[in-house]
């Protein structure tokens, strides 16, 4: 167990490749504080993945673009752990698209 007892923050961690990222880290033991703009997809990942994990386990929702949330998440993460030694910093925001479809053409 690589990352035992160890501290790890995952953003856009309700689902896809944030929901893999907490799966791999508390399989090597880690403690997570997963945190998503998706209320009910985030509460469902977390208890799913805290039945089965040796690690404890802290979900918080968070709009990584607004900054009194971060500020709130990274308290809920002291609070419940003292520190933290990972960051993934996995949410994605883009002022650009405003929530619309990226074009290939606008990617590059």
């Amino acid at each position: 167990m690589r990352f035992k007892d160890k501290v790890v923050m995952v953003t856009g961690a309700a689902r896809g490749l944030g929901l893999g990222m907490c799966e791999l880290f508390a399989r090597e033991g880690a403690h997570l504080v997963m945190s998503d703009v998706l209320d009910k997809e985030l509460k469902e990942s977390v208890s799913k993945l805290a039945a089965s994990a040796p690690g404890r386990i802290v979900g918080a929702r968070c709009d990584v673009s607004d900054e009194t949330d971060v500020e709130r998440l990274m308290a809920i993460a002291k609070t419940a752990f003292g520190q933290v030694h990972v960051l993934v910093n996995n949410a994605g925001i883009s002022p650009k698209n405003n929530g619309r479809k990226f074009m290939l053409e606008e990617m590059s």
